[in-house]
């Protein structure tokens, strides 16, 4: 098979491309959601605070939403730092 490394040759750039773009776009939309959500959020707690107890429930309902994109931006900085950590030939120990 003369064609079977030339495709994977050619084609591991391509699909480390498209994982790039996938991750940036994610990254974009996760960072835009995060965005809004923190809003919602301290506009609710403000809300709360002065005594509105109809934005107790969506308030408290907002904040492991918040909590799960916190997460995901945590995960998303550990592996760029290992990535880091790899590309400039040292070891995680992570």
């Amino acid at each position: 098979m003369i064609l079977s490394p030339l495709l994977s040759a050619i084609g591991a750039p391509l699909s480390l491309g498209l994982t790039i773009q996938y991750c940036c776009e994610r990254s974009k939309a996760l960072f835009s959601s995060r965005d809004l959500l923190g809003r919602l959020v301290d506009h609710r707690t403000v809300k709360v605070d002065s005594g509105f107890s109809t934005c107790v429930g969506p308030y408290h309902s907002a904040l492991p939403e918040l909590a799960k994109l916190d997460l995901e931006a945590a995960k998303g900085v550990q592996v760029r730092s290992r990535v880091r950590w790899v590309e400039e030939g040292e070891s995680s120990s992570a």
